[in-house]
């Protein structure tokens, strides 16, 4: 397995292409945020949410899907990919063959 430092670059380019193509759910999901309460949430308990699912995604813990980039497979949670990806937000909410699978492979 390959160190992050060499890995990341390549899954950063993959979700910047996907996102740079799926731009109309991002409009749609923040129109319907506007309904609710701004300040429910302070910034420390995101931080904290964030920290706990990036340890349960470190320790393999919870995560539904593996994304396969080079060879490289990282254990990932689908509602995270679909909060930060347009194009994962269509994939796992639409009817496409990816949408039950546990594994998604991506080719450069």
């Amino acid at each position: 397995m390959c160190s992050y430092s060499y890995c990341l670059p390549v899954v950063e380019k993959v979700f910047r292409s996907f996102n740079e193509s799926c731009g109309s759910l991002r409009s749609l999901r923040d129109s319907q945020s506007n309904m609710a309460p701004k300040d429910i949430m302070t910034n420390s308990h995101a931080k904290s949410i964030l920290n706990a699912m990036n340890s349960l995604r470190k320790s393999n813990t919870l995560c539904d899907i593996t994304l396969r980039v080079e060879n490289t497979d990282f254990p990932a949670h689908r509602i995270v990919l679909a909060a930060c990806s347009d194009y994962f937000c269509a994939m796992f909410t639409s009817e496409l063959a990816e949408k039950g699978s546990l594994l998604l492979i991506f080719k450069d």
